[in-house]
């Protein structure tokens, strides 16, 4: 049996924001310990490097884990993606991966003195996140601080070769939400930066959905479902339960109010990574295919543009050539400095003149 929990949004509450706490994530996976996997699926930009550390920590101590970075996972989110072994971290197709140096917020005006308080509460957390970030993929302090320095974006290729993950996953297909009335309401919610950043990042329409069940009204800021989304009941958030849509779909709402799985009518869970594969190898054959074709064509009109520029020329050569008038004269006859050949006498000319010598002679 495989479970699933969720961490999602800001590491650590603020005044004005409820963030993900460890008791959150404890609650989540207690009643999971005796699952052969746990899936812990990760979409946060942060927050705060204290609970980061303690969530980080508690996730260590559970031997079968996976944690699975989807949408974002930046900042001390990074930190609990990397608490288990490089085996059991993976990412989804997509997800934008991001480490930087730690800083403080909302700080205001501060003099020289406090500033340099500040820098020597930051440096050591700095320290640890270099060395930890180091000792679990494997790449060099330097390189690791580098990339700290310039608040390096990781893309698919630099986390798999800078030892971050083992693997790069498809995204789930989206499940577009079906109303128990046949007729979907959908009226444009304002959302803050984050939810609109994320958005973007994974190619989402941000138009909330609210469909009627049993229970009241659920409603999601995205115009599709996937596991991780926010879920609302009623304008608060929705209360762990499973909601039941008209075709029989089943939405599991988890503790912490977002998505933890979707129940197909038949009893299987909305997890399309076989469809996905097979229709993501169809497409690259007919991109090979198209490829081929492409090259085909080129090579086709690059022999037909030749044959036009040869025809072209030996069509210009003859044109030029029967525009011209010939310049060419004959040469002078040339004097013959030999003997004009006689014409051969006849037999009764030649007996003539012996005759007539014979009688000369006489």
């Amino acid at each position: 049996m495989i479970g699933k929990i969720f961490i999602t949004g800001q590491i650590g509450s603020d005044e004005n924001t409820k963030g993900v706490e460890l008791i959150d994530v404890v609650s989540q996976f207690e009643p999971l310990r005796d699952c052969e996997i746990i899936e812990c699926f990760i979409n946060s930009p942060g927050g705060s490097v204290e609970v980061g550390n303690s969530i980080a920590e508690y996730i260590a101590t559970i031997p079968n884990v996976k944690t699975i970075a989807s949408g974002m996972c930046a900042s001390i989110a990074t930190k609990i993606h990397l608490a288990v072994p490089i085996e059991n971290r993976l990412v989804v197709e997509g997800t934008m991966y991001m480490i930087h140096n730690p800083l403080f917020q909302n700080i205001g005006t501060a003099n020289a003195d406090q500033l340099k308080e500040m820098a020597d509460v930051l440096q050591p957390i700095q320290n640890d996140l270099v060395s930890m970030y180091s000792k679990t993929t494997g790449t060099s302090k330097e390189a690791i601080s580098a990339l700290m320095d310039i608040e390096a974006s990781l893309t698919e290729d630099q986390l798999l070769t800078l030892g971050f993950v083992s693997q790069i996953i498809p995204k789930l297909k989206p499940l577009a939400f079906i109303n128990t009335n046949d007729t979907m309401k959908k009226e444009t919610i304002k959302l803050g930066l984050f939810a609109k950043a994320m958005a973007k990042l994974q190619g989402r329409t941000i138009q909330a959905i609210i469909v009627d069940v049993e229970q009241g009204t659920i409603e999601t800021p995205f115009s599709d479902l996937l596991v991780g989304d926010p879920m609302t009941l009623n304008g608060e958030p929705a209360p762990a339960d499973t909601y039941t849509l008209a075709d029989g779909t089943q939405v599991v709402v988890t503790e912490t109010g977002i998505v933890g799985g979707i129940i197909l009518p038949s009893g299987e869970s909305a997890d399309y990574t076989d469809e996905i594969m097979d229709l993501k190898g169809q497409i690259e054959s007919k991109d090979a295919e198209i490829l081929a074709l492409k090259y085909d064509l080129e090579a086709k009109d690059g022999a037909i543009a030749l044959m036009e520029t040869e025809h072209a020329e030996v069509v210009a050569l003859v044109t030029s050539l029967k525009s011209k008038t010939s310049s060419y004269t004959p040469p002078a006859p040339v004097a013959q400095f030999k003997k004009t050949a006689e014409p051969a006498k006849s037999q009764a000319e030649i007996m003539a003149e012996k005759r007539n010598q014979i009688k000369n002679k006489k």
